[in-house]
């Protein structure tokens, strides 16, 4: 028996298999019985071709229905008819699918994991060495079937011997697994420098392409010191900072050059290229003084136009302030800043787009008025 949510429950087992000297030859997909505790589940046995060089042998049990274990936990498999024992095991895990030729490293994961099933610490630093995303106490006694006090203690026993980071508060990396993302993250951030001298900001749409989803969720876990350590510094919205670097000179000169134009010319600037051109920037410099700008988290695009930040967060202020009382005033914002639909409407539509507004029929209701607009 267990409280509801402590206990993993599954149809396919992963098992350190054991025939008996004397069982039957049972071909791939053969009929078996199930038995650990008091449960009896029928289900089918799947073989590897060969043994490992460990010498064991992990076998997949699909079964008919769905069975309560922990790893470790010993089964006996019987064939029904004629009925006969087959072997003895040791659950390993559950699994998604049966395994396969390719599935090697999974294979060789379970291979270790079954040497380590009677050291609770062993079992903890082969698990978080092997996961992609960090975990806490309330993860490993779902795995395991461990008590949380269990848990909490053995992470802290293996933090204090150095052999698993802390990433966040209580959640955990094996050493081996963080060293590896960490100069895995340090390779995709160098390559993005050397593609793009002149940023100072890495989109996390480059990180999650480069990396994949769940690398990068684990990314974003990290407290700021960890993340100051890979050489990244968090900011809300789709940029991150990259720590300590440094472009060329000029570009600090043509961007203080542009902001002063942008700032002055409010909702209604020029078109970007023209005016890159107007204060100097060469021609095919001007597309990525538009990216420096935007890295400086004091420009916002749309479009072919740049708009000084301060002012599209005073157009947000007003219309968060028009939805919160009668409701919106496009020509009322209009003759405020002294703009034309032309510039007015595409920025009511990246409110939309950042989730501070939203559209619903002909109307707009807020959504998020503190949403970040980088």
């Amino acid at each position: 028996m267990a409280a509801p949510g402590t206990l993993r429950a599954g149809f396919l087992l992963h098992l350190d298999w054991q025939p008996l000297a004397k069982a039957p030859n049972l071909k791939q997909g053969g009929e078996v019985q199930v038995l650990s505790g008091t449960a009896a589940v029928e289900g089918r046995l799947y073989l590897p071709l060969t043994e490992s060089a460990e010498g064991k042998l992990v076998a997949d049990v699909l079964l008919q229905e769905d069975m309560a274990l922990v790893p470790g936990d010993r089964v006996i498999l019987r064939r029904p008819s004629p009925a006969t024992n087959l072997g003895v095991g040791r659950f390993l895990a559950f699994g998604k699918h049966r395994l396969r030729t390719k599935d090697q490293d999974r294979r060789g994961q379970l291979i270790e994991r079954a040497h380590c099933l009677d050291s609770p610490a062993d079992l903890l630093l082969g698990y978080l060495n092997s996961e992609l995303k960090p975990m806490g106490a309330g993860d490993l006694s779902l795995e395991f079937g461990w008590t949380a006090a269990l848990a909490s203690q053995l992470l802290q026993e293996a933090a204090l011997a150095g052999k698993v980071r802390e990433l966040s508060p209580g959640s955990y990396l094996g050493m081996g697994r963080a060293g590896a993302l960490a100069q895995e993250i340090a390779e995709v951030v160098n390559h993005w420098k050397s593609k793009n001298p002149h940023r100072i900001c890495i989109p996390l749409q480059n990180l999650r392409a480069r990396l994949g989803k769940e690398k990068l969720a684990t990314l974003q876990t990290m407290s700021r010191v960890e993340l100051a350590l890979l050489g990244l510094v968090p900011r809300p919205g789709l940029l991150w900072e990259m720590h300590g670097l440094e472009v060329a000179p000029e570009w600090s000169a043509w961007a203080e050059t542009s902001l002063l134009r942008l700032g002055s010319e409010g909702l209604m600037p020029t078109n970007w290229l023209d005016l890159a051109k107007e204060v100097g920037v060469p021609v095919d410099k001007a597309e990525e003084l538009g990216e420096y700008l935007e890295d400086t988290g004091k420009v916002l695009r749309r479009g072919p136009h740049l708009f000084d930040r301060a002012v599209v967060e005073s157009l947000r202020e007003l219309v968060v302030a028009q939805l919160q009382g009668e409701g919106m005033n496009i020509p009322a914002l209009r003759d405020h800043f002294q703009t034309s639909r032309k510039y007015l409407m595409p920025l009511l539509e990246f409110l939309d787009d950042r989730g501070v507004t939203m559209r619903r029929g002909g109307n707009r209701i807020l959504r998020n008025p503190e949403a970040s607009l980088v």
